[in-house]
This record gives C-alpha cells, structure tokens and sequence, in this order.
C-alpha cells in the first residue's frame, strides 16, 4: 500500500450517478442509432486523465432497450496463437 499525501497526484473520487447516467443513456438512444451487440455502451472515464477510472478495470453502463436482439458473434474458427 502506497500512502498518498496532501498535493500527491491522487485519483479524483468517482461519481457516476445512475440517475444522470440513464438520462445519457435514454438520449443516446433516442438520437443515435444502436449498436448491433452492444445497444447502446457507455464508457466512464477518469476525468483528470480521459483513461479508466482504475487501472486494472475498464467501468460501463449498458442499455438494451426492450425487444433488443444483439447480433450473434461468429465462432473462431482459427486457434488463438501468442
């Protein structure tokens, strides 16, 4: 653990309330047209940087809209290779 101090660069506290976060999401579904698999994908972001608000995890919020069917993913057909 890694103690931050007073004037340290620190991650701003997150706030994404669902309340705001839908109304974005029911906007972007009205003026947008949507994803095949997704429906409609919200990313957050850290505002300080525009990254992930974490390192180690992306955030989402994710509508689908009712009587959405998301497209199926094609099978690989090929082994992953490194």
């Amino acid at each position: 653990m890694r103690w931050i101090t007073a004037g340290a660069s620190a991650t701003p506290i997150f706030s994404y309330p669902y309340a705001r976060s839908r109304e974005t999401l029911d906007w972007m579904h009205r003026n947008s047209p949507l994803d095949a698999w997704h429906g409609v994908k919200m990313r957050f972001v850290n505002p300080s940087t525009g990254g992930s608000p974490l390192p180690t995890i992306a955030t989402f919020i994710q509508l689908l809209p009712a009587g959405f069917r998301a497209r199926r993913i094609a099978p690989r057909t090929q082994p992953y290779s490194a």
